[in-house]
């Protein structure tokens, strides 16, 4: 079977997304780290582990991670979207996600309960983009045409809006009643938390993008991506894999540099 022929520039994209996250989640990673290295909130930043506390806690909180987040959540949303519109089957694509979107809530489930850190995942990314492509197949199996994508995401988007999604009260106590709102957007809960209303109307906002900048399924750009892109495309290519195993790797990487570099417990 010959090699599906890739596009280049949505892979460097994509990979460009991804790594940002990795970034994201690393710092929110050394904001946790006093909970399990207490003497870190002693020193003042004065060893590597602490400066990294300070770091972490610095950015996370900071004006330019709530722009680049939202700036490189949109562009996966986006990207996922089009993505859509080259797949061969939507619903094996779904079912990956929802697979992963399952596996995220598990382990996140179990870290909180046995490791007493509040790192659940109830409604995050994998979870939208899985509603999100199951709406992509019903609606293009009644009327597969780009401005119905571009229609209904907008609507979903303006939806989100005017429930003020970015406004919404903490959930406080999780029930079936609290976990529908947090799925909705009028509850929010956790750091990784992509309600349906807006973040479905993102993803179809892509197919529409995918519908018209890739209906011949061709790169803009080049049939072959750029040397210096070809690190980055590599990463864009596994982004289910890498959103799914990324974090337990960079937890563990700097639970290990802290005690090599005496962070002490």
């Amino acid at each position: 079977m010959p090699e599906k022929k890739r596009i280049f520039e949505l892979d460097f994209l994509r990979g460009l997304a991804l790594l940002a996250m990795c970034f994201d989640h690393f710092c929110f990673d050394c904001t946790l780290l006093p909970d399990g290295f207490p003497r870190l909130l002693t020193n003042n930043g004065s060893s590597i582990p602490g400066a990294l506390f300070q770091f972490g806690n610095w950015f996370f909180h900071s004006t330019l991670r709530q722009i680049g987040h939202n700036v490189f959540a949109t562009l996966f949303l986006l990207l996922a979207g089009i993505g859509c519109t080259l797949s061969h089957s939507i619903f094996r694509k779904a079912g990956r996600t929802a697979l992963g979107a399952i596996c995220i809530t598990a382990v996140t489930g179990m870290i909180t309960l046995l490791a007493d850190l509040d790192v659940l995942i109830v409604f995050g990314i994998l979870h939208s983009m899985t509603i999100a492509f199951l709406l992509y197949a019903i609606l293009s199996k009644l009327r597969d045409n780009r401005w119905v994508y571009l229609a209904a995401g907008l609507l979903i988007v303006a939806v989100g809006i005017g429930i003020q999604w970015n406004e919404a009260p903490v959930c406080v106590v999780l029930t079936w009643d609290t976990v529908w709102r947090i799925a909705l957007g009028t509850l929010s809960y956790g750091a990784d938390w992509f309600p349906i209303f807006p973040t479905v109307g993102i993803v179809l906002v892509g197919a529409f993008l995918g519908k018209t900048l890739y209906s011949d399924r061709r790169s803009l750009l080049s049939d072959r991506p750029y040397r210096w892109a070809r690190p980055i495309c590599v990463l864009g290519r596994h982004s289910l894999w890498i959103y799914l195993l990324h974090q337990p790797l960079l937890a563990g990487m700097l639970f290990v540099f802290c005690v090599l570099f005496g962070a002490g417990r």
